[in-house]
């Protein structure tokens, strides 16, 4: 199922359950990632960081990661990003 369905679904879903808005982790992930992401790389790496299961957790800490569906590895939408050329060569001589 492709991820716009799996996000499609997964509002559905929650909305049918009389919710107006993701009260954790889980129902925030589905509706932001679908549920082949959430369960490979969120699910259980969220779960053992925070020693607890996902649907315990507030859904404003999944918020907090940007999440893109590009090919774009910057973690900001900031034009400049990275460490100046000048301070990794001054860096490197001090080593």
């Amino acid at each position: 199922m492709k991820i716009e369905e799996q996000k499609a679904e997964a509002v559905v879903a929650i909305k049918s359950a009389g919710i107006s808005e993701p009260c954790n982790l889980e129902e925030q992930a589905l509706m932001l990632i679908g549920k082949d992401i959430y369960e490979a790389l969120i699910r259980g790496y969220a779960e053992k960081q925070w020693g607890r299961k996902c649907t315990e957790l507030p859904a404003y800490i999944i918020k907090r990661l940007p999440v893109r569906f590009v090919h774009d590895n910057n973690y900001f939408n900031d034009k400049y990003q990275g460490i100046p050329l000048v301070a990794i060569i001054s860096w490197l001589r001090v080593c």
